[in-house]
């Protein structure tokens, strides 16, 4: 009987079938059974960089490999038999807590990815204990890992700029697609300039299942930032694990796996026990019921990140309300501009210093209201869905080693 169940899951999800969920707000509370790491610890750094010493590393080759794995269907009718058989072997791990099942992941190709995974679900995690926030701090996000001498002196260009906008403090985002050691010498300059570096994982830039990443190379990289790193940021950008609550025609929005984030707080906590961590809070004022919030907040975080409140139009005693009647713990709040898309879809045509001056107004909006911390956007969020910045040149894009604020002349005309 298992068997028939198994196949007409398959079957349905072959032929697109999903089911719509109602928008609901969604925390949870790790096991309290505790965790044991036994995976390998990164060698130490060899990047360097500037022509006569710079060596950077590339990704392993084994990603590259289980990557081509992820591309086409997730299942394949011609080979059924083998596909229920592999379901029923794993859904006793995975279908409470995950659409993972439903993933490309499900393929012959990938099946020692796929165990490793399940070692990881099939753990229980300690909740990890509540570390201070710090604040005041006002970050500028986001620097990708440099892979050439150009990126990292564009960076160090902007970090100057930023350092003389008043900024002290850096989040580096780390996509599955690069190296975490390339980070190495850019957090050096960093903090030799007096900024706090925090860091995230932002899943993949190119629409990669997360899962094709081996769970080892992930606890390692998460491990390797958190060694050198002030601070960790829960669900940036792309990192959607868990069971697909409810969908549009935009977006996808996900309940997070307990298992999951509690592997990746084991990482980031078991390399450095006093290192604050900050969850995420999405607010969706397009969907219907006008008011959707999708959350990451496990027990013990220094406080949530909340998005979709950083722009002009937001009323922001309303939201900070709003926040404090929902949340216990502090409050940090990302700031994009004036409007989202302001240099790229919807430009409102002003110049980079007026539009660095409408982000510091509303970071002060916001630290007057009680927010602890902001985290502001170096672009217009237009790269948010696409990182490769085909659609926009790199005019919108957030990643320090290609934007341009640091240059004299602006690409932006000034508002008549």
């Amino acid at each position: 009987m298992r068997y028939i169940i198994a196949a007409l899951v398959l079957a349905c999800s072959t032929v697109g079938f999903s089911q719509t969920f109602q928008p609901v707000t969604v925390s949870f509370t790790p096991t309290t059974a505790s965790f044991s790491a036994t995976t390998p610890a990164f060698a130490p750094s060899s990047v360097k960089f500037f022509s006569e010493q710079v060596v950077f590393t590339p990704r392993p080759v084994r990603f590259e490999t289980s990557k081509a794995a992820f591309v086409g269907s997730p299942f394949n009718l011609d080979h059924l038999p083998e596909q229920v058989a592999r379901f029923i072997r794993y859904a006793g791990v995975f279908e409470k807590e995950s659409d993972i099942a439903r993933r490309r992941f499900f393929l012959p190709t990938n099946v020692d990815t796929l165990d490793k995974w399940k070692e990881v679900y099939s753990r229980t995690y300690a909740p990890i204990t509540e570390v201070p926030l710090p604040t005041g701090l006002r970050m500028v996000s986001e620097l990708r890992a440099p892979t050439s001498d150009a990126e990292y002196e564009n960076f160090t260009h902007e970090l100057d700029y930023f350092a003389g906008q008043k900024y002290n403090a850096l989040l580096l985002a780390w996509y599955m697609q690069d190296d975490p050691k390339n980070f190495d010498n850019a957090i050096a300059y960093a903090k030799s300039k007096g900024f706090k570096v925090w860091f995230t994982f932002g899943g993949s830039i190119d629409a990669t299942d997360m899962y094709a990443m081996d769970p080892v190379d992930y606890f390692n990289g998460l491990q390797h930032l958190a060694k050198q790193c002030d601070g960790f940021i829960l669900g940036w950008r792309q990192t959607n694990p868990g069971t697909v609550l409810y969908s549009n025609k935009r977006t996808l929005n996900y309940k997070p796996d307990a298992q999951f984030v509690g592997y990746t707080l084991s990482a980031v906590r078991g390399q450095n026990p006093n290192i604050p961590v900050l969850g995420n809070l999405q607010f969706f004022h397009s969907e219907a019921s006008k008011a959707a919030v999708w959350k990451i907040a496990p027990e013990g975080i220094s406080g949530i990140v909340a998005f979709n409140f950083g722009v002009s139009t937001v009323n922001v005693d309303a939201a900070m309300r709003f926040l404090k009647r929902t949340e216990t713990t502090k409050i940090a709040v990302q700031v994009v501009g004036e409007r989202y898309y302001y240099l790229t879809a919807r430009p409102n045509n002003r110049t980079k210093e007026a539009n660095r001056a409408i982000c510091k107004a509303i970071e002060e909006r916001y630290f007057a209201a009680g927010a602890s911390l902001t985290i502001t956007d170096a672009g217009d969020f237009s790269d948010s869905s696409d990182l490769t910045e085909k659609a926009t040149n790199g005019r919108g894009t957030s990643d320090l080693r290609r934007t341009k604020w640091s240059q004299p002349v602006s690409n932006m005309k000034e508002k008549q």
